[in-house]
């Protein structure tokens, strides 16, 4: 015992010795892998991790090896095997009254590739991850509270795109335009990574010259890098490639109002979509411009099944602040309906 009382330890200086013996014995038993980790090991020692009071005090000190990548992945998939086999082996070599080494760990060596190591692998895609994306950054490219769908089209198709999202937006679907939302101050590309990295259903609308565009191809693939729904559009051309698996919405010859109608349906039927596109049909209920209004997306209402309270709540207080919803005849017959079945009431 040491003058303050603390125990002295005796096995801790001998590791070094005690690594020794173990390499030679490792060499003699021609178990190669348990050698190469004990010699290319730099270690510490946890003195004293555990106690007993059997025969007057016995201490146990936790040995953590740290290896180089190279030898980790030898013993990868059975590294606590490795472990144990290392912890037996000192055993039988350190003889020291009261302490022994009751834990062996094999541990990655800090490695000076950690740094920039997912640029370095050559599989990162560049740009900003979604997480990464403020809300303040992208707040001025998507109506707050809906869905956010990004609107990939040629140039020569801006105008039939502006229209469909003219239409989205009325059902509670913030679309994306790029020749449209981009104020001409602000760098284009950079706007539209920012909507591609923060948007939540990707339409691509399949028109002639569409497969032959760099940024629309780009702008798809991100998509489906991300793990982002895409529902193409077919207006005049047929899906291809990657996006060939998904399944199409006919469009050619329906007004914007009737295909954006064709999208909610299909953006309803899709479970992890289905969520925000409610949350985004009581967002915009709570904002109908006029009766009209109010009573078109009653029948919208009409089709959600499930709801949490949080949505049932929001859409029995929706007439008592938008007086264009109190006043239309759609709301005022079918909206307590509608309430009691979401509740479950009969």
């Amino acid at each position: 015992m040491a003058p303050d009382g603390n125990p002295k330890f005796v096995l801790p200086g001998q590791m070094e010795k005690i690594l020794f013996a173990l390499s030679k014995y490792y060499e003699h038993k021609k178990s190669a892998t348990l050698q190469r980790i004990v010699v290319n090991a730099t270690y510490h020692l946890d003195e004293g991790s555990t106690y007993d009071n059997w025969n007057g005090g016995t201490y146990g000190h936790a040995l953590h090896l740290h290896v180089p990548t190279a030898v980790y992945y030898e013993v990868l998939d059975d590294v606590e095997k490795a472990a144990g086999q290392i912890r037996e082996g000192i055993a039988k070599i350190a003889n020291v009254d009261n302490e022994f080494v009751d834990k062996v760990t094999i541990e990655l060596q800090d490695n000076p590739d950690l740094q920039d190591w997912r640029e370095k692998s050559g599989v990162l895609f560049v740009g900003p991850s979604a997480s990464a994306v403020s809300e303040d950054r992208v707040s001025h490219l998507w109506e707050p509270g809906f869905l956010r769908v990004f609107l990939s089209h040629t140039s020569e198709h801006k105008k039939e795109a502006g229209d469909l999202k003219g239409s989205l937006v009325y059902l509670g679907a913030s679309g994306f335009v790029a020749h449209e939302d981009i104020h001409p101050t602000k760098e284009w590309q950079d706007e539209i990574e920012l909507a591609l990295f923060s948007m939540e259903v990707m339409v691509p609308l399949l028109t002639e010259g569409f497969k032959e565009s760099n940024w629309t191809d780009q702008e798809v693939g991100v998509a489906i890098g991300r793990g982002i729904p895409v529902v193409p559009v077919k207006l005049d051309k047929d899906p291809y490639g990657f996006i060939g698996k998904y399944q199409a919405v006919a469009g050619y010859g329906k007004t914007p109002k009737v295909l954006a109608g064709n999208l909610m349906d299909v953006f309803l039927g899709k479970p992890s979509l289905k969520e925000q596109s409610i949350q985004s049909l009581v967002r915009r209920f709570e904002e109908a411009e006029n009766f009209d209004h109010a009573n078109a997306l009653m029948d919208w209402l009409e089709k959600i099944e499930v709801a949490s309270p949080n949505i049932t709540e929001r859409l029995e207080k929706t007439p008592e602040s938008n007086r264009q919803v109190a006043g239309a005849f759609r709301v005022q017959g079918r909206l307590p309906s509608l309430l009691r079945r979401l509740k479950g009431e009969k």
